[in-house]
């Protein structure tokens, strides 16, 4: 164990070193040959003796360890199994022309470009299903018949069914205050009668407000929020700054807690400023991960529990409190009305996702999901209350619901927040015990799921109707 355990973490540095630099450079990341020298690990071969002795596993401590390395060697097996297919689907997409609909003024224009989108997205959609296809065959041949299968495998504590249930619950219970809400957002980006589907990115972009958040003064904006918790909060994380032109930020963690990045590039905006905070968030999780745990309670980290870490710091933007502290203090009510539609717009699409994911989960491996490109678009346009093509449907989706761990990371997110809010104040994010009780849990890296550590800090369950409240307010 002890040599598989030094042969991963090899693997996943090199690999997130990889993903880093690709990244920095807006290019596709070319995995394929760490996979080929790893090939001990991302054959497969080892799977055999991981499934016999998780299951002559007495003792829960251990047998955990086995389940959690089983999980995590399927994981780098399946990668390497389609990553060729993968990157050529990713190069024709990054060779098809990049279409920007949010600086265009001209509605007809806007009309023309996202057909021209649409028309991008369908000749890679066979590709796609493609790709889907192989993805489910390589799921089975690991002992997986569905998506479904191998979801309730990694997180069997997670009700999907249930979940799915609460994405419906969410849809309805924001209906209302996402319909008003575009429509006076519309109004402000200067759309006259309806809002179509080309308008969106143009009403979710903020060009007011864009010019106040650059991206060369998001570490002094992080600095001035925090400040007060203690220490800088980039002290210890590496920051890399990268050529793409299109802004944003991620965090990279080859090796927790020793090695963490926040990357960043572009010029800036409110919604790369989001991106870094909440890239910031995740690294500080990182970082204060212990040393001491073994590589697999560092590595296979629930993801709705990352989602959280990443949320957490995100949402303190969007906090009414905050606006008059930030850059945009002379224009707080458009920013918080801003980031509550994209907020909520963020919500309605992992709902939607939910839902179509539901479907994709429960088909055969090998299957063509074709027949569900319908309900993608019903979906998508009961999310945005615009009309849907089916072209792009499979872009982003998840047959193992990746979409459930979103909204389960946003209840999480959300109900700590509410939770430090009430133990510290309502500017907790200026108050050095929350920072105290973040490191505590920071520090357990990925021990506990999502649930678990809700309810270890007495959050009661996961639950969406707090996230709902919190998107109404």
């Amino acid at each position: 164990m002890d040599q598989l355990a030094t042969r991963y973490d090899a693997w996943w540095r090199e690999s997130e070193r990889g993903r880093l630099g690709a990244w920095l450079r807006d290019e596709d990341a070319e995995l394929g040959e760490i996979d080929a020298r790893f090939d001990d690990l991302t054959s497969g071969d080892a799977l055999d003796a991981l499934r016999r002795e998780a299951g002559a596993a007495t003792l829960e401590d251990q047998t955990e360890s086995r389940r959690r390395w089983q999980q995590l060697v399927e994981s780098a097996v399946l990668g390497a199994r389609v990553r060729r297919m993968g990157s050529a689907l990713q190069r024709r997409a990054r060779a098809q022309p990049r279409v920007s609909l949010a600086g265009e003024p001209d509605a007809d224009v806007r009309g023309e470009l996202q057909a021209a989108r649409e028309r991008a997205h369908a000749e890679l959609d066979e590709l796609r299903e493609e790709l889907f296809a192989r993805t489910g065959e390589a799921r089975a041949e690991l002992g997986y018949d569905t998506g479904r299968a191998r979801a309730r495998a990694l997180h069997p504590q997670v009700d999907f069914a249930e979940w799915a249930r609460a994405a419906d619950a969410l849809l309805e219970g924001t209906d209302a205050a996402w319909l008003d809400s575009l429509q006076r957002a519309a109004h402000r980006a200067g759309i006259r009668g309806a809002t179509a589907r080309a308008d969106l990115p143009r009403v979710l972009r903020s060009h007011a407000l864009d010019p106040l958040f650059p991206m060369g003064r998001a570490d002094a904006l992080l600095d001035s929020t925090f400040d007060r918790m203690g220490t800088r909060l980039l002290d210890g994380i590496s920051l890399e700054v990268g050529s793409g032109v299109e802004a944003g930020a991620r965090c990279f963690v080859p090796h927790a807690p020793g090695e963490v990045i926040v990357a960043v590039r572009g010029a800036g905006g409110l919604e790369a400023a989001l991106c870094f905070f909440a890239a910031s968030g995740l690294a500080r999780a990182g970082q204060f991960c212990a040393e001491s745990l073994p590589v697999e309670r560092r590595a296979a980290i629930d993801p709705a529990l990352a989602r959280a870490w990443a949320l957490l710091f995100e949402n303190v933007l969007r906090d009414r409190a905050w606006a008059p502290e930030g850059p945009a203090h002379l224009r707080a009510d458009e920013l918080t009305e801003q980031l509550r539609l994209r907020n909520l717009c963020a919500l309605r699409d992992a709902a939607a996702r939910v839902i179509f994911e539901s479907a994709l989960a429960d088909l055969p491996g090998g299957s063509d999901p074709h027949a569900q490109a319908g309900l993608f678009s019903e979906c998508r346009e009961r999310a945005t209350g615009l009309a849907h093509s089916t072209a792009g449907y499979l872009i982003g989706a998840d047959a193992e619901l990746g979409s459930v761990h979103e909204l389960r990371g946003r209840c999480l997110a959300v109900q700590l927040a509410e939770r430090l809010r009430a133990r510290f104040g309502t500017r907790f994010w200026h108050e050095r015990g929350a920072s105290g009780l973040l490191k505590e849990l920071w520090n357990t890296g990925g021990t506990y799921r999502a649930e678990s550590l809700a309810a270890d800090v007495e959050l009661g369950p996961l639950d969406i109707a707090p996230l709902i409240e919190d998107a109404l307010r």
